[in-house]
């Protein structure tokens, strides 16, 4: 289109945060173009549709889908409630979500697990999958347990073992679960550790304890659904009708600050690790704090844990690098830096074994900010 701006409205309900994440999403694509007036507003009812040269939905519901098809206009949906859409589509990873709750719970030592799931909403079943299969891949498939679809007082209910580490499948189901727990006397997350999906950070946030939650990258669906949508406004050949956008990491909170462990060194260890791994960390400031020796305490390490304490600490600052890459702007050498390694040589060696890619391939990869 030439000329003055096209109208594009966005139908989303901005008291969830992922759709907000989507509007900003937008807003930014926008900005980056100069060419789209955005309107904002919610999906309420198919005869009281909005018109506008385009539309960006969050849209659960055949009826109003086959309602805004019939406008004539492109629209581009954002909505993953059921598996298959009328309208090109962009979802995040929900099978990536759930696989990044699962490695979460299993690194804090959990071996007992349940899944708490919203209705048979698709994206619910998706993160079902994803965290199913992380299980499965570490032979502890045979310890989840899928949890009811009735609320969350019908889950705590159902935990007879603890320590149990839990998926909810979005965060506000996540919260509700987190207070029937502790309305029950189980202790969170000693007991009953909690991870959502979507980091609303008006949900995780608020409480007694904070809520561990899968960044669903919000703001890059929004992005990708503008991308998508300018496409079909300049009738470009071969556009895509679904876009699958990788989800963010894990923003860890209270609700999962804790180590399943039975053995008290091992988790004193992981828990210092956590916190002073990217300082830089040497392992004999571990065994200051400890009455055991540094082969006794290796050993029991990767007995419980699965690997060396050197990899653990590697382990932790490579997380904190690709999160500096994906989140921040900052030069790579501050990056080197800030995740505990002393050159830039090192770094991109061990980032490169790990990753599979350079820092600078990693950052390029990740989706628009």
């Amino acid at each position: 289109m030439s000329g003055k701006r096209a109208k594009v409205q966005v139908l989303v309900p901005q008291r969830i945060g992922f759709a907000r994440a989507v509007v900003s999403g937008v807003r930014k694509h926008a900005l980056i173009s100069g060419k789209w007036k955005i309107i904002t507003g919610e999906l309420l009812a198919y005869d009281r549709l909005p018109q506008a040269d385009g539309t960006i939905c969050l849209c659960g519901d055949p009826v109003l889908e086959q309602a805004l098809l019939s406008q004539g206009t492109p629209v581009v949906n954002v909505s993953a409630r059921f598996a298959v859409s009328q309208l090109p589509r962009v979802v995040v990873d929900n099978q990536q979500v759930g696989r990044l709750a699962a490695q979460h719970l299993m690194e804090r030592g959990y071996r007992r697990f349940g899944f708490a799931p919203i209705g048979d909403f698709f994206y619910s079943e998706q993160r079902y999958l994803g965290f199913l299969s992380a299980l499965q891949e570490q032979g502890l498939g045979h310890s989840m347990v899928r949890l009811p679809a009735e609320g969350a007082e019908a889950v705590v209910r159902s935990i007879h073992q603890t320590p149990i580490g839990i998926m909810a499948a979005h965060d506000e189901l996540g919260r509700r679960l987190i207070d029937e727990c502790i309305d029950a006397g189980l202790a969170v997350p000693e007991q009953v550790a909690v991870v959502a999906a979507d980091n609303d950070e008006y949900v995780c946030v608020g409480g007694d304890v904070g809520l561990t939650s899968v960044d669903t990258a919000g703001h890059q669906v929004g992005f990708a659904a503008a991308d998508l949508l300018a496409a079909l406004l300049e009738a470009k050949a071969d556009v895509s009708r679904e876009v699958v956008v990788p989800c963010g990491a894990v923003v860890g909170r209270q609700s999962t600050d804790c180590y399943a462990l039975d053995d008290r060194e091992v988790a004193f260890a992981m828990a210092y690790i956590r916190d002073y791994a990217c300082k830089p960390l040497g392992i004999d400031e571990i065994l200051d704090h400890l009455t055991i020796s540094r082969r006794t305490l290796e050993k029991r390490f990767r007995q419980a844990v699965g690997r060396s304490l050197h990899d653990e600490v590697r382990r932790q600052q490579i997380a904190r690098a690709k999160q500096l890459l994906r989140e921040t702007d900052l030069p790579i050498n501050d990056i080197c830096h800030r995740a505990g390694f002393c050159d830039r040589i090192a770094f991109s060696r061990a980032f490169r074994a790990s990753a599979g890619v350079s820092p600078s391939q990693y950052r390029a990869s990740t989706p628009a900010k």
